[in-house]
């Protein structure tokens, strides 16, 4: 029955025709990968192969019934009763093999859930304006956070983080270069204006491969309408990105969430002011311009949200008044990453670690791919000393602003603890690339970072080279590490130099520096007892008291009878066995653990 039918298909030409037409479509999909790459939208692809699949029993039909000859297309002509079957050869069975297994991969690829893929990244330059004031930002930087924050939480799209962007905006026409470097496939820039209450904006989305535009746009409009400019923006960047991912309700930023675009000018003016300095006078006329605008809008989330963040000032008044705002902001619009960060930071500083851990992740289930709450994510998990997952979030926040100083600091410090040397020396010297300030402290984490490795001499010549920001006995400390008899005495210079720092007698930069290498030195000979006395204190910061202890070396430090103590004390055990365990502590039976 199948040969005859193989037969027939053969005689009838089907099998020609449908080779012809896998191959046809074939290069069609070949084609349409290319374009996507230039701007057509990520699923037409598979839309394509699905309505191919869809075509392909009609094309089976019709070359079954009909023949393209010479002369034109006629009906295939019937078999007659008389006809032997033809003999197929081993061709016809490789062509049909070939066609089942062709539709077979189709329906396959079809039938599977696709995956993810990469966000397509995008950096939002900012617009440019020319009524920039002192530390203020511009209205056309306040603009283009808002339009980049909007776009976090809806498009889907990765967006660059702030000191990339920064970098990128200042390299003018070397942007492109810096930009195929680091993957980006377009950005959004233009130019904005405020005149008589009106702003006008002109936008435009240029793409990095040909360094074509794709979108542009003109608005114009009064400025307390200023949001429905941004709405109309980001829509038109989601729509030239191919960025339709389903918005889930409450996600879109806009008239219906957040009611305050009748004051909307106000609050841009209130995010101009708090970018400046923390406590300067334009910082707290800022704040008082927010409280202007949350006291006439009550239901204006995303001021409650920027009201909460500018007032983070490390006080408990500061945190009261943050956390009331960032709950207040998340009952508008749970969707708000800003306060959920904030009410970590909060939790953090209070001990309260799993709630911490809740409002950090809730954050990134909100934007994944946010630099700032990766990266804050990132140091919290290693003072809780989650070393390996501590990495994995610092790189994905380098990832996201690889220009950013922080970023490169934290990814060094993780890669540090997890023993990673060369992961962290690569890092480190980023940030120094990143610095133009001669006495950047990352200088202090190189030396370390080389002692851990194993190259005393690099080490060495790096703390010379800065030798008046380095304790005197730093030298004889570093090489006590591994002659014991010449750490006699060191241990009270280290107290003195404490002592000194404490009391102010050494101050500024200085003091820094000296107090970092004071616990390195303090690592190097073993000395516990200081150590942990020191960071037991109840005036040494919350995230500052743990980071010392989970470092490859500091094994000594971690089976300090007052370690466990404050392990216990501080909450952090209930954390571990709720939250997951330290790379360094483990569990001994149900109400033990072990740290190495």
């Amino acid at each position: 029955m199948l040969r005859q039918l193989g037969s027939e298909l053969k005689r009838r030409r089907v099998l020609r025709t449908a080779v012809l037409y896998i191959i046809a479509a074939w290069l069609a999909l070949q084609v349409v990968e290319v374009l996507s790459e230039a701007g057509l939208p990520p699923g037409f692809m598979r839309n394509l192969l699905a309505a191919l699949v869809a075509l392909f029993p009609v094309v089976v039909v019709i070359g079954w019934h009909f023949d393209i000859a010479r002369d034109g297309i006629r009906k295939t002509a019937p078999r007659s009763p008389g006809d032997e079957h033809i003999r197929l050869a081993f061709f016809d069975y490789v062509q049909m093999s070939g066609v089942v297994l062709a539709l077979s991969l189709a329906i396959y690829v079809l039938a599977t859930p696709e995956a993810p893929g990469e966000a397509r990244a995008i950096a939002v330059l900012g617009f440019q304006d020319a009524e920039a004031t002192g530390d203020q930002d511009s209205m056309g930087e306040v603009l283009a956070d808002e339009i980049r924050r909007m776009l976090a939480v809806e498009s889907g799209l990765k967006i660059i983080g702030p000191a990339t962007t920064s970098m990128l905006r200042a390299a003018g026409q070397d942007r492109f270069v810096l930009s195929k470097e680091l993957a980006i496939h377009a950005f959004l820039d233009g130019d904005v204006g405020v005149s008589q209450g009106v702003m006008s904006v002109q936008a435009r989305i240029v793409r990095v491969s040909d360094r074509r535009e794709m979108w542009s746009a003109t608005f114009e409009r009064p400025i307390a309408d200023a949001l429905q400019t941004q709405r109309q923006i980001v829509d038109g960047v989601m729509a030239a990105l191919g960025a339709t991912l389903p918005v889930q309700p409450g996600t879109r930023i806009d008239g219906a969430v957040d009611n305050c675009a009748g004051i909307y000018d106000v609050y841009l003016q209130a995010r101009r002011l708090v970018s400046s300095p923390l406590r300067s006078e334009a910082h707290v006329r800022g704040i008082e311009l927010l409280e202007k605008v949350v006291a006439q809008d009550p239901d204006c989330a995303v001021a409650w949200e920027a009201l909460a963040r500018a007032s983070v000032d490390w006080t408990d008044a500061g945190f009261a008044k943050a956390g009331a705002a960032a709950r207040r902001a998340l009952e508008l619009n749970p969707r708000l990453p800003g306060a959920w960060a904030v009410l970590a930071e909060i939790a953090e500083q209070e001990q309260r670690w799993i709630d911490a851990e809740t409002y950090f992740l809730r954050a990134l289930d909100i934007d994944p791919a946010d630099s700032g709450a990766n990266a804050y994510y990132a140091e919290s998990l290693m003072a809780r000393g989650r070393v390996s997952e501590a990495r994995r979030y610092a790189l994905k926040a380098y990832e996201a602003d690889p220009a950013s100083r922080s970023v490169n600091f934290k990814v060094a410090a993780a890669a540090n603890m997890s023993g990673d040397y060369d992961l962290a020396i690569k890092h480190l010297e980023i940030a120094d690339r990143l610095s133009s300030d001669a006495k950047i402290k990352a200088w202090v984490f190189l030396a370390s970072t080389y002692v851990r490795k194993g190259d005393n001499e690099t080490a060495l010549e790096i703390l010379r080279r800065h030798e008046d920001m380095v304790p005197p006995f730093t030298e004889r400390c570093l090489k006590a590490r591994d002659d014991p008899s010449l750490a006699t005495g060191l241990l009270n210079e280290i107290r003195a130099t404490n002592d000194a720092i404490v009391t102010g007698e050494i101050t500024g930069p200085r003091a820094w520096y000296y107090g970092e290498l004071l616990v390195q030195c303090v690592t190097w000979i073993g000395a516990a007892d200081f150590i942990v006395g020191e960071l037991s204190a109840d005036d040494v910061l919350t995230e500052a008291r743990w980071f010392f202890f989970f470092d490859p070396e500091a094994i000594v430090f971690r089976q300090h009878p007052g370690f466990r103590e404050m392990v216990v004390e501080d909450g952090l055990l209930d954390y571990w066995r709720e939250v997951g365990w330290s790379d360094y502590c483990k569990p001994v039976g149900e109400d033990d653990f072990r740290c190495d």
